[in-house]
């Protein structure tokens, strides 16, 4: 089960850093910080970055919450387990699912590409294909779309890498 871990904001590397030292391996499977792919233009040359896709917080994966609780109490940063009211839970079965369709091995939301055709996404390379509805909004000078989904219930907005290479009407082609 993923667990969320709220830490202060652009501190993520060194907070991260500090749990993994703290907390010994046999209290999970897996801590890693979702990143995701995307375009940045520098010295007139595009180039692959990477980025965090929820700022200020990671994840980590086990079934032993009481004790990761135990273990996050003792770090000397700014770490904070995320609850829904008072109690330290899960995200979903579902949400995690969708997550980890997005996410490959290394925990990275891989760049996309695809196309608009007659004002509708069409994906067809990356972690979007198959998912077209969860773009909310696309900035095709940055190569970036931002999506939305559900963590612990609530719905955020997040920016992936999406590269739209064509805008096609299909009147025009046609005529």
């Amino acid at each position: 089960m993923w667990y969320v871990i709220q830490v202060i904001e652009g501190n993520t590397d060194s907070a991260f850093a500090k749990c993994k030292n703290a907390i010994p391996e046999s209290s999970y499977r897996e801590m890693f910080v979702p990143m995701y792919e995307c375009m940045f233009k520098a010295s007139g040359k595009w180039m692959v970055i990477r980025k965090e896709l929820f700022a200020g917080y990671f994840f980590v994966d086990t079934d032993d919450s009481e004790n990761l609780l135990e273990y996050l109490k003792h770090i000397p940063s700014f770490v904070k387990p995320v609850c829904v009211g008072r109690d330290f839970v899960p995200i979903t079965t579902k949400e995690q699912q969708m997550l980890e369709s997005l996410l490959n091995e290394d925990r990275i939301v891989a760049m996309s590409q695809g196309d608009i055709v007659d004002g509708s996404y069409d994906i067809y390379k990356g972690p979007l294909v198959g998912k077209a509805e969860l773009i909310r909004k696309v900035d095709r000078h940055k190569r970036v779309g931002d999506i939305e989904i559900s963590i612990l219930g609530d719905v955020r907005r997040v920016r992936v890498g999406l590269e739209i290479v064509n805008k096609i009407h299909t009147d025009e082609v046609s005529a």
